[in-house]
């Protein structure tokens, strides 16, 4: 039995969720976009939903349904988070206790048996606490995933397999045991069968004649020690083979809680996140995936979740449509938001293609393969290598990893040498990703290549810059607008002096 919750039956990759999505491109990824304060806030501390985060939403979802499967159960655990909780606190606690239980790894048949036994047990009430679970939430749940789940653990779990295994476990327990042998070569017994305990409500007419059937009775003194050492040999042999049968049952059964813990981990971390966001007045969405190559993202109000954990002032958003555009180029005025506003693309992508909200009033992106970013590094302390060296180096790693269906994010690169030869540099990459049908957004200041590119772009190409406001504030919301000569000289300028920028005597350009 599989909880079915986070892929469709029929398209279960759970086995695709390794530790590889967060090796190389993925984890210079998660780190560029900040995901590890998404991992905390979902996690609150539970390094098990971290690591369940972690596995999930770096690896992106490829088709729509699939997608709008994963978002279906969600919308269900937000309508009823206790729900939810309750059945990740189930599994959770089943696989605790199993845990608790003496005896794994030992040999002895006797052990075996009565440790699974216990497990079989502990297992049982747990499957009984889902069942009411079930009972109590399958007719409010919309989704196919929890109606499908739902279903299949009332029909698996009923009352006839219930009272069954209570009363195959009860007679395991008992001291006594029926067993069935023949002789085999030299008068050993062979073929030991661990049979049924006859029915304690049996007539005494049927237990005489099963006694005369049975032939002749040997009795055993307790201070023979070689015939008790012959009976326990017997025993052992009789219940090893059903001593083995209970614990692969029980192994089948701690699979599923591992399962459905995992599974419902990831909707509880989505709970979580949700409500901190939530506490923040970020708005959220559930976002719209469309084909690949149908078109750009479209958005209003997105925001960057990451920058709104961090407490502090509201969160700007951004509204925007790329449209067909396979390169957004971002320049303006430093420190406007403009690597917040890749941040918070970046991270829409993640959680859309994860099957999660987004951070924003409303968004709408086409699926991409993967999310690959290009963000500055701290300088090597080591001195190994250059700092255009290191950022040629990850290029590399990126352009290796990229596919015809990537999203790609640059924020500064090639910002270590002089604009003439980073501006050649850029050039060269980012036509060669566009042309092999990667989308790229890149944040520059490189104006000259900016300039360029507006007036022969061999590509559709969407210009954005930070907004100011009427007093020329920084609103850190992006824009359409052209690319131009902008930056914060003339406001550092200012904030030096104490002195406004008109009053400087050098005139400024902003964009937007």
């Amino acid at each position: 039995m599989r909880p079915g919750l986070l892929f469709e039956r029929e398209h279960d990759d759970l086995d695709t969720l390794t530790p590889r999505a967060r090796s190389g491109p993925a984890e210079a990824t998660a780190v560029d976009l900040g995901l590890g304060r998404l991992y905390d806030a979902m996690a609150r501390g539970d390094e098990f939903l971290a690591d369940v985060a972690r596995s999930v939403m770096p690896v992106p979802l490829q088709g729509i349904e699939a997608i709008r499967y994963r978002q279906a159960v969600l919308a269900d655990c937000l309508a009823n988070p206790a729900a939810a909780r309750a059945l990740y606190q189930v599994a959770a606690e089943a696989i605790d206790a199993e845990r608790r239980i003496w005896g794994a790894g030992m040999r002895n048949p006797e052990l075996v048996l009565s440790r699974a036994i216990e497990v079989l047990e502990v297992f049982l009430r747990a499957l009984v606490e889902l069942r009411g679970l079930a009972a109590r939430n399958q007719a409010t749940c919309e989704s196919q995933g929890f109606d499908a789940f739902f279903t299949q653990l009332n029909a698996d779990v009923d009352d006839a397999f219930l009272a069954t295994a209570r009363g195959h476990l009860a007679n395991l327990r008992s001291r006594s045991i029926h067993v069935t042998a023949r002789l085999g070569p030299g008068n050993r017994g062979t073929g030991y069968v661990l049979q049924r305990r006859p029915e304690s409500g049996q007539r005494l007419r049927s237990r005489v004649m099963a006694a005369a059937r049975a032939g002749g009775t040997l009795k055993v003194l307790l201070r023979d020690q070689n015939a008790m050492n012959t009976l326990a040999e017997v025993r052992a042999l009789a219940i090893a083979p059903a001593a083995g049968a209970l614990t692969e049952s029980a192994g089948h059964i701690l699979a599923f809680f591992r399962r459905l813990r995992f599974e419902m981990g990831f909707y509880v971390g989505c709970l979580n996140l949700h409500e901190t966001l939530r506490a923040r007045d970020v708005p959220l969405c559930i976002p719209e995936p469309v084909a690949t190559g149908s078109g750009g993202a479209a958005f209003r109000g997105l925001r960057d979740p990451g920058l709104a954990l961090l407490g502090g002032a509201a969160v700007t958003g951004s509204d925007l449509d790329v449209g067909p555009a396979s390169l957004v180029l971002a320049t303006g005025v430093s420190g406007g938001g403009k690597a917040t506003f890749l941040r918070a693309v970046g991270l829409a992508q993640v959680m859309l293609q994860a099957g999660m909200f987004v951070a924003a009033d409303a968004f709408r992106a086409d699926l991409r393969s993967s999310v690959l970013t290009h963000f500055p590094r701290e300088e090597d302390a080591a001195m190994e290598r250059g700092r255009l060296d290191e950022e040629l180096a990850r290029l590399s790693v990126l352009v290796d990893a990229a596919t015809p269906h990537s999203l790609v994010l640059m924020d500064e690169s090639f910002a270590s040498t002089n604009e003439r030869e980073a501006a050649q540099v850029a050039h060269d990459v980012i036509a060669a990703l566009v042309d092999s049908g990667v989308r790229v957004w890149f944040a520059t200041h490189l104006h000259q290549y900016a300039a360029d590119l507006r007036q022969n772009a061999p590509w559709p190409v969407l210009f954005v810059a930070p907004a100011l406001g009427a007093d020329g504030e920084r609103t850190f919301r992006m824009t359409e607008a052209p690319p131009g000569p902008s930056s914060n000289a003339m406001d550092l300028f200012a904030s030096a002096f104490g002195v406004p920028d008109h009053s400087t005597g050098i005139q400024t350009e902003h964009s937007g």
